[in-house]
Parts: C-alpha cells; structure tokens; sequence
C-alpha cells in the first residue's frame, strides 16, 4: 500500500501480515526492532486501536495513540493511561514527553 502511494521511501523497514503463518503485532514489532538492530527503549508504537496498543505492551515498548484513526477518539483522551495525538504533529511532542 505505502509504495503505491509513493510512501516507502520514508521507511527503512516495512512489516504487516503476509497472509502466510500468523503472528501478533508484537511478533512484527519485535521482528522490526531486531531487524533494524534498535534498543527497545527507543522504540514507540503510534497506533489507533487496543490491538496496537496491546501488541506494543507485550513487546515492551511504549505507545502512542493517534484520536484521529479507528480506535481512539480525542474526546475519550482522559479515560486511556498513555498519551493520544489528536493530529499527526502532535506525535513528535508526545515522543519529546517519553
């Protein structure tokens, strides 16, 4: 999807299910960090559902959830434990908040 829109280029890696063996989010974040040879520590997940945010806490890292996806609405910002970006430019401001 993100080459046929001229997306790719802004990732060094990119993972998802391949319709082959199943696996959990946590599964492709963790097969990302390893990849990238990254320390978990530095890593966040941005995501807009529980499943998102539960694939990030069973890897151990942190997560971001994004209000204007799916999932999460900005209304609902007090009743969640972890940081919600009402717009993509406030990912980098909640990162600097980690």
């Amino acid at each position: 999807m993100l080459s046929s829109i001229d997306l790719d280029k802004y990732f060094t890696v990119i993972k998802g299910w391949n319709g082959g063996k199943v696996c959990s989010k946590s599964d492709i974040l963790n097969s990302v960090i390893s990849e990238i040879k990254a320390d978990k520590s530095g890593a966040v997940l941005v995501g807009d559902s529980e499943y998102d945010r539960k694939g990030a806490e069973n890897a151990g890292v942190d997560f971001i959830g994004v209000g204007y996806g799916f999932g999460y609405k900005p209304d609902d910002i007090h009743n969640y434990s972890f940081y919600i970006a009402k717009t993509p430019s406030e990912i980098s401001d909640i990162i600097d908040k980690l």
